[in-house]
């Protein structure tokens, strides 16, 4: 009974000494990201595209209320196979703009993927590097975590790896 005893206390002991080993560190990817000047220039590229998009998407809207402004004046005059048909127009109309509009929401996606998808391959890599070099096991999302002792931060370190 006693050796189990100091077996089990010897196996605690170990396994205690082994996790005090474990460095743990967390960072904010967000900062990172918002640090490094290839950011910058891709968000620049990202944004004139969306607000290519919305242009686009506001001219076809536009356009739509001025159909469907000039239809309410007119529809009290039209003969009823007109009015059908232009009702079944504007439908359409919508429907395309709807499409469009989806469309535009997915390009921007894959666009946002391809230019800053690199990017968040370089900060995974900076975040592996440093990680690596000072000896940490895990590595956490710091907006993930709900308190977080300053000196685990590794943010400006990897931020300082990536930009040197």
């Amino acid at each position: 009974m006693k050796k189990v005893l100091l077996l089990l206390i010897g196996l605690i002991a170990t396994m205690a000494v082994a996790q005090a080993q474990i460095k743990v560190a967390y960072t904010n990817a967000d900062s990172i990201l918002s640090a490094l000047p290839d950011t910058k220039i891709q968000q620049t590229q990202l944004e004139g595209y969306g607000k290519k998009l919305q242009d686009q998407l506001t001219n076809q809207q536009k356009e739509l209320d001025e159909k469907v402004a000039k239809f309410e004046k007119e529809k009290n005059d039209l003969p009823q196979i007109v009015l059908q048909e232009r009702v079944k127009e504007l439908r359409q109309i919508e429907e395309n703009l709807m499409k469009f509009q989806q469309s535009a929401q997915q390009d921007l996606q894959r666009m946002e993927q391809e230019l800053l998808g690199p990017v968040f391959e370089k900060i995974q890599t900076g975040i592996n590097e440093v990680a690596k070099a000072n000896g940490y096991a895990y590595v956490l999302p710091g907006n993930m975590l709900l308190y977080a002792d300053p000196q685990h931060d590794i943010t400006q370190k990897v931020i300082t790896h990536l930009t040197k």
